[in-house]
């Protein structure tokens, strides 16, 4: 007898995965990443990210990034900058390579070359910065700091990182105190600072103008480019020099690199005392009549505000009420929108600048007061008098849109964004009706979609404007001013808005083409209208239970069960039987277990899994999570959850009857928490009867607020577990048949 304990696996599920592979890599792997021509070795490795995302196992995986390792050592800097690009786009699966430190020590024999370019791409694979684990991370503190040591270059193109890593919240207090000190060697990039030095000279004492402009081009350029090398006593020159030139050309460029440093890391170093030269200037330029200087001067003093409301400072903001007002005062009627502007900039302690007119140095203060609408809406609406005033522009348009999302268009808002669409050209059109679909205007957006339809010179864009179009027409119906009051008006409504994307749909297909195939856009209105169908189907079960009331018994029978559900049986079957598969679907939608691996599998597809009767069966199930371009909008895959249930279809015969009283089915559950979108389960199956078993495995994920989602259709196998006795007894009984018929022959 074999001992229940003893387990077997069949090994053909291996090899059909090992052919597998081995006909990726006879395709394109090793044949081409051995071959002589550099252009087929780069399409070789290009295409390794698709290929782990086909096959995410370790084994085949550790054998991909052995072969990738090799080359790198061998090949030339671009393949090396190729591989590093594979590795980069590959993060989630190099947990997964089984011979760590042979990977990298193949990558590491690069490092004693005297090329500096492949030296820096070996750092970039080995990017210890990132790590987990504690001792490669003092590592590669450690290494850091003795490059930034000898290297401008690497000291240079590492201050970006360091200063993520020290601002990010997840980096412990103990690494942030340990990143600190490799500051200090970030004096020695003299050349960058002195250039920044060296034009400030020529800014100040050269008296050319010419010079004057050019110095402050590249000054900019610099703001732009190295704003973490600027000096307070840099921004101060700048600031004396502004106050002290009478040229408004001079004061507007100063003015850009000003406001492109406080846009960065810099303005940390702009000083809030009411004396210091930054605000004096800052102040001469927003009370300056020349509205240009006037408008880069209240951007200026948003910027420091704003770092200084952060950290606690509310001293600048009754300032900034003020340039507000003068800015108003220089742009409109004296008062007209003072208070309304005034009390939203100063409820709210955020600085901002309105201007509305239609002067192009005027349009980024518009964009300035639609970004913090986005943040503060309910701070909007008070505006909306002075925006039909001066609605003029599309800029103005998006205010107006932004200001009535909660009371809706009225009809003179409406006719206000008709005028200015009569004389807007195509495009500014086609831009108001993307606002007013992101703003919730759905009635307004069709009707500018509409009539843009015919005003394209492409079959393809008037296919996409008649999707736009159908789909606004369909979020109408359901957001629309009229409210259903019975439950027929709501049936009707979504009927119709059901159409409408049903229309849409078809545009779209109609509209895809092999570059551009919009298949997000198909799937999100797929899933669009299976939502509404689920609801439809919903409403109409409900109200099944108006003209199929449950029987008399239901009643006496809920409360003898203390089940209320009883009491509606008939409807929650039938809720159950119509929403299985819409269920399902909206799992998929927001991902996937693709390639599942399960071992052991059959010779062939009708043959069925071998296993003694007193043997257990163990059932490896491996695979991964795929998830969309924008997974982290949706909800987090917390678990895999794995259910397994087995039937026994046919019974054969058995010597042993010792057996036969225990349950031949098979009912488990097992969850595994998905390690970088990777999970392995383990089954451990018996069949004690022999016969031929149904082994069915349903798969569900289980997301961070604890929903459970179905993934497909379950995956089926057959099991025959057999008696070696019965076979041995049977062999010996066909002999023993066959020896007596050719004894009677002869006979």
């Amino acid at each position: 007898m074999v001992s229940k304990t003893k387990s077997s696996t069949h090994p053909s599920n291996k090899r059909s995965l090992d052919n597998d592979f081995r006909f990726e890599k006879t395709d394109f792997g090793v044949k081409r990443l051995r071959s002589a021509k550099p252009g087929e070795q780069c399409e070789a490795i290009v295409r390794f990210p698709r290929l782990f995302e086909k096959y995410p196992f370790p084994i085949l995986i550790n054998s991909a990034f052995l072969k990738l390792a090799d080359l790198f050592r061998v090949g030339s800097n671009f393949l090396r900058h190729c591989i590093l690009k594979v590795t980069q786009q590959s993060e989630k699966h190099l947990d997964r390579i089984l011979n760590v430190d042979e990977f990298l020590r193949r990558i590491y024999m690069v490092m004693h070359s005297n090329d500096p370019v492949a030296r820096a791409i070996t750092l970039s694979i080995i990017n210890g910065l990132d790590s987990r684990d504690a001792v490669e991370q003092e590592a590669a503190i450690f290494a850091a700091l003795c490059f930034a040591a000898q290297s401008k270059n690497f000291a240079n193109g590492i201050c970006t990182k360091l200063e993520e890593m020290i601002k990010g919240l997840v980096t412990p207090v103990g690494m942030k105190l340990k990143l600190i000190p490799i500051f200090q060697h970030m004096h020695h990039d003299a050349s960058m600072a002195k250039k920044v030095e060296l034009l400030i000279q020529y800014l100040v004492s050269d008296s050319r103008k010419a010079i004057k402009i050019m110095a402050l081009k590249d000054l900019l350029l610099l703001a732009h480019q190295s704003p973490h090398v600027w000096s307070e006593n840099n921004i101060q020159v700048l600031c004396k020099t502004g106050l002290s030139t009478p040229y408004c050309g001079l004061k507007i460029g100063i003015l850009k690199v000003l406001t492109a440093l406080s846009g960065s890391v810099a303005v940390a170093k702009f000083s809030a005392d009411p004396e210091s030269e930054v605000l004096l200037f800052c102040n001469h330029c927003c009370y300056d009549t020349y509205l240009l200087m006037s408008a880069y001067g209240a951007q200026l003093f948003t910027h420091i505000a704003i770092h200084r409301a952060k950290g606690g400072d509310q001293s600048l903001v009754e300032d900034c009420g003020s340039v507000l007002d003068m800015m108003i005062t220089l742009t409109n009627e004296p008062d007209k929108n003072a208070d309304s502007a005034r009390n939203i900039a100063t409820g709210q302690g955020t600085v901002f600048t309105v201007l509305l007119a239609t002067r192009p140095e005027r349009l980024s203060l518009c964009h300035c007061l639609s970004a913090l609408g986005s943040h503060h809406g309910d701070m909007m609406p008070s505006l909306v008098p002075d925006l039909l005033a001066t609605l003029v522009n599309t800029s103005v348009v998006t205010l107006l849109l932004q200001a009535t999302v909660c009371d809706g268009l009225s009809e003179e808002s409406q006719s206000s964004i008709e005028h200015v669409l009569d004389t807007a050209g195509h495009w500014s059109a086609y831009k108001i009706a993307r606002q007013a679909t992101r703003y919730g205007h759905h009635h307004l957006a069709s009707l500018i979609f509409g009539k843009l339809v015919n005003k394209v010179s492409s079959e393809h864009y008037n296919f996409w404007l008649t999707a736009l179009k159908e789909c606004c027409h369909g979020e109408t119906c359901l957001h629309g001013n009229y409210t259903p009051t019975t439950i027929t008006d709501f049936v009707k409504q979504v009927s119709e808005a059901e159409i409408h994307y049903h229309n849409g749909i078809s545009a779209l297909k109609a509209a895809s083409t092999p570059t551009s195939p919009l298949e997000f856009h198909i799937s999100y209105l797929e899933n669009r209208t299976e939502m509404l169908e689920v609801l439809l189907q919903v409403v109409q079960v409900c109200c099944s239970f108006q003209t199929s009331p449950p029987p008399a018994i239901a009643t006496s029978l809920a409360m003898t069960t203390r089940q209320d559900s009883h009491r509606c049986k008939h409807v929650v079957d039938q809720v159950t039987k119509d929403l299985p598969a819409d269920g399902s679907c909206f799992g998929d939608s927001v991902c996937s277990l693709s390639k599942l691996a399960i071992s052991p599998q059959p010779r062939s597809q009708n043959e069925p899994i071998t296993v003694h009767y007193d043997t257990c069966l163990t059932l490896k199930v491996e695979g991964i999570i795929q998830h969309g371009k924008a997974c982290h909008l949706y909800r987090t895959v917390k678990y895999v959850k794995l259910l397994i249930k087995s039937s026994q279809q046919s019974k054969t015969p058995s010597l042993s009857e010792g057996k036969v009283h225990e349950n031949p089915t098979n009912d488990m559950v097992q969850t595994a928490e998905p390690s970088n979108d990777y999970f392995s389960i383990n089954f451990l199956l018996s069949f004690p009867v022999p016969g031929l078993h149904l082994v069915e495995l349903r798969k569900q994920v289980v997301d961070d607020s604890g929903a459970t989602w179905c993934m497909g259709m379950p995956v089926k196998l057959l099991v025959k577990s057999y008696d070696e006795a019965v076979q041995t007894a049977t062999a010996t009984a066909v002999r023993s048949s066959a020896t007596e018929s050719s004894n009677n022959g002869w006979n």
